[in-house]
């Protein structure tokens, strides 16, 4: 019995032990089906992302070489067009100063062969008029946006015709104007036709007016075209064009490049622009009533009946009396209501000026009289009793000017004093308005011939009246405003000499006043110096200074009776 129970014992356990490894077999089993799962598994992810990574990294080497072969035919490109640009514009270059150094060898002998310049082949040698010379874009637009510095510092305008030069920096010759020959007369030619290509039939050189120019060292040429209408003759055309170191082609002188095709060329009607000239002046009637009279008779240019009228183009001359005498106000209104009367012109006016004696107040106040003006936004041109215009002085006015743009100061020719060019005081203008340095000299430093819109010089005015109240200055009043001009932003200024413009001689005294005041003193003895400066100027050319201070003592007799305050300041 006890061995029976020992081997159902041993039977139990080794049945237990049989069903324990039997159930831990099937763990093992399932655990191993489970592992191998997650393996196969987990290997067909990381051969999927390696074949993916193996295509994205080919993709990426595929897109980079593509890209690098693109940028290298675009450099190629651009060198190639760069290139054949260059030389394109070479070519032409080099046929141009050949065709003008082919028209200057013809003329080098400074006789009437300058007439034979070859206008056609200059023509069809002109450059194209869209450069692509995008560096010389840039640095034109960037130099064109610096102001000057002061008034030295703006470069003049040289005036032009088909056969004649006017211009301020007389050179070596000491001439103001003279005929136009070789390289100077290709030049013009060459400017002409590029023009009448730009305006297109039916205008020819027989159509062109006047021409302006001026040459600055950063910016290249700018040239200025006046062209009348074949079929409209009170109707003018502007033609804007320049070299800005590149060839020529046409363009703003002032404005941004880019601009080009818009602003170079320009229709004008000149003749239905409205025009108030404002005259400044103190005392002088008889000289205030020889300028009205000149004024009237050299600039309305039609006459009906013995009358001049108010026309189309609206001329209108106000007289700003500066003075707080009733008496002389009440001479100069008689002046000017005389001549106007007697031809029975209804567009002049004299204003009262009384509250100050400034210029610019004067100028102000003749603004503010007729208000109307506003409303078209008319121009205005400043000037003065002593000089002499002509309807081509106030063309130029009408056609130069440019609202926000450009204000013009014309420079006048001045004339010396007649007694001692033409041996007599009582001389007719005629005889004396003659463009040679033995009659005059052009006026550089005379600012009070100023043209521009209404607009542009009341912002200009309001703004010096207010600066000069908080700063008073001794600068005079015109080459004040002129400054202001100089350094703003409102728009640029041309200073260009008009061959129709003249300025008589009047006799200067400079009277030295002793003032106690330091600065005042130097102010009064800086003034005293100018004065005096300019009397000696505008006397007479050098040679007949040097006649009268150095001839025979005969000649200072004959002048005393004539001029006793010149032979005392030839004294001192």
């Amino acid at each position: 019995v006890s061995r029976l129970r020992v081997c159902k014992a041993i039977r139990w356990a080794a049945d237990r032990m049989r069903f324990s490894a039997i159930k831990l077999l099937k763990c093992l089993v399932v655990l191993n089906v489970a592992l191998f799962a997650v393996w196969q598994w987990t290997s067909v992810c990381h051969s999927q992302q390696q074949k993916g990574d193996a295509a994205a990294g080919a993709m990426r080497a595929d897109d980079s070489k593509s890209d690098q072969l693109l940028r290298a035919l675009t450099r190629e490109v651009e060198a190639l067009q760069k290139t054949a640009t260059e030389k394109k514009e070479r070519i032409k270059q080099l046929e141009l100063e050949s065709n003008i150094a082919a028209a200057h060898s013809k003329t080098a002998d400074g006789d009437a062969a300058d007439d034979d310049v070859d206008v056609d082949q200059l023509a069809r040698a002109q450059p194209g008029r869209q450069s692509s010379a995008q560096s010389a874009r840039k640095q034109y637009e960037k130099m064109s946006s610096i102001r000057p510095k002061n008034e030295y510092d703006v470069v003049p305008w040289s005036a032009f015709t088909l056969t004649d030069f006017f211009r301020t920096d007389i050179g070596v010759g000491k001439e103001p104007g003279g005929r136009l020959r070789g390289r100077h007369r290709a030049e013009v030619d060459l400017v002409v036709n590029a023009a009448l290509d730009a305006l297109s039939s039916p205008y020819g050189r027989e159509h062109f007016i006047e021409g302006f120019k001026r040459t600055d060292r950063y910016l290249g040429t700018q040239y200025d075209l006046l062209f009348r209408n074949p079929k409209m003759p009170d109707e003018v055309r502007r033609v804007r064009m320049m070299r800005a170191l590149q060839p020529l082609e046409p363009g703003d002188g002032e404005g941004d490049l880019a601009r080009a095709s818009t602003t170079a060329l320009r229709q004008l009607h000149m003749e239905r622009r409205d025009l108030r000239v404002i005259v400044p002046a103190v005392g002088r009637p008889k000289h205030l009533k020889d300028f009205v009279r000149h004024f009237i008779a050299h600039t309305l240019g039609v006459q009906t009946g013995g009358k001049y009228t108010r026309l189309t183009p609206a001329l209108s001359l106000t007289v700003v009396a500066m003075t707080a005498n009733l008496a002389a106000l009440r001479a100069m209104e008689s002046a000017v209501k005389e001549v106007c009367t007697g031809v029975q012109y209804t567009a002049c006016d004299v204003v009262s000026e009384h509250r100050h004696s400034d210029w610019s107040a004067a100028v102000l106040a003749g603004l503010q009289a007729h208000a109307n003006d506003a409303a078209a936004d008319s121009i205005v041109m400043v000037s003065n009793m002593d000089l002499r215009m002509a309807k081509e002085t106030l063309d130029h006015c009408r056609s130069l000017a440019d609202r926000r743009k450009r204000a013009v100061w014309q420079i006048p020719f001045q004339l010396y004093n007649p007694a001692l060019v033409h041996g007599s005081s009582d001389v007719s203008f005629a005889k004396q308005a003659k463009l040679s340095s033995a009659a005059g000299f052009w006026s550089e430093d005379d600012y009070s011939t100023a043209c521009m819109h209404r607009s542009d010089l009341m912002a200009a005015l309001t703004k010096l009246a207010g600066t000069t109240v908080s700063h008073p200055s001794s600068v005079d009043p015109p080459l004040a405003l002129y400054r202001h001009f100089v350094h703003s932003n409102r728009a640029a200024v041309m200073r260009v000499p008009d061959r129709s413009l003249f300025r008589l001689y009047r006799p200067v005294s400079c009277e030295w006043k002793a003032v106690q005041n330091p600065v005042e003193a130097k102010k009064a003895e800086e003034r005293h110096n100018r004065c005096r400066e300019w009397k000696s100027r505008s006397l007479a050319p050098h040679k007949a200074l040097a006649q009268l201070a150095f001839g025979p003592p005969e000649d200072r007799d004959k002048l005393a009776k004539q001029d006793k305050e010149l032979l005392r300041d030839m004294a001192l």
